[in-house]
């Protein structure tokens, strides 16, 4: 089982409520717990990859 941070959740959980519905996304990867954001609106550092 992965641990995943309450803090990195939570932050994930506020990113994709911020803004319209739809706009932005978050993922957690099962086998690792990172948790990766996307957006359709916004520039990110990091793009989420493909396969998810």
């Amino acid at each position: 089982m992965v641990a995943i941070k309450c803090a990195d959740l939570r932050d994930a959980f506020d990113f994709v409520s911020f803004g319209t519905p739809v706009d932005s996304r978050a993922f957690i990867r099962p086998d690792t717990g990172v948790i990766d954001c996307g957006s359709d609106t916004l520039e990110l550092d990091e793009a989420v990859p493909e396969d998810l």
